[in-house]
């Protein structure tokens, strides 16, 4: 169930050149799709907060700038030791929790009383997040509502949709919107364009390295068929 009318979407103002930045950062994260899709979760939490919450949305974690940060990692509950994956500030009071699992929790509805439960022992919570690096959900204080969407099939509309969503976007009218798109969608198209030779060009080097290594110990195909299903 959606959370967010368009009426009050189309209420708010962003920079629209930070979105360019921001999107072009998106697209770094697409190419790591193959890499996130296997990676355990305690490996990637990080990574994961770092591309989409500091390089996408704008947010600055504490290792990034411990002296002034909104985005904290591995934050201790107020009410036990627990500790969430990641939890938001605004105005030195935590205003929201993130949960992360790994690919291999395809349904997020099992984290939910977890995610829960940390919402519960911040005094100041207001916001739930949680992720398997691809769906996102974004509760407000209870499970009635949320919005969800995943990240590895992001559309461009989806984008400017999203976008406005956590960074208040605002045209003046139609054809401002309308001329935004379309600026926007051609560079999406050519950043797309462009991930997918870099990935073309990324399994062209590793199939040359591979046979490089394969020459240089001799080895046969049935060798070579051994080593490539490890």
């Amino acid at each position: 169930m959606s959370i967010f009318q368009k009426s009050v979407l189309k209420s708010f103002k962003q920079d629209e050149s930070k979105i360019a930045i921001r999107w072009a950062e998106f697209q770094k994260y697409l190419s790591k799709i193959d890499f996130i899709k296997t990676v355990k979760e305690e490996k990637y939490q990080d990574g994961f907060l770092k591309d989409i919450f500091e390089n996408c949305l704008g947010y600055t974690l504490d290792s990034t700038n411990p002296n002034e940060f909104n985005l904290e990692r591995e934050k201790k509950n107020e009410t036990d030791a627990k500790k969430a994956d990641g939890v938001i500030h605004v105005d030195n009071q935590i205003v929201g929790v993130i949960e992360l699992k790994a690919q291999d929790t395809k349904n997020l509805d099992k984290i939910e009383t977890q995610a829960f439960n940390y919402h519960a022992s911040h005094s100041n919570s207001k916001y739930i997040i949680i992720s398997n690096f691809d769906e996102l959900r974004f509760y407000i204080d209870n499970k009635t509502a949320y919005e969800k969407f995943s990240l590895f099939s992001f559309e461009y509309e989806e984008y400017v949709t999203e976008y406005t969503k956590t960074k208040k976007l605002k045209f003046a009218d139609e054809p401002q919107e309308k001329n935004f798109k379309q600026e926007w969608q051609s560079l999406f198209e050519n950043d797309k364009i462009l991930t997918c030779k870099l990935k073309e060009e990324i399994t062209k080097t590793d199939k040359e390295i591979d046979e490089m290594v394969y020459k240089l110990y001799d080895l046969i195909e049935d060798e070579i068929k051994i080593v490539e299903d490890i």
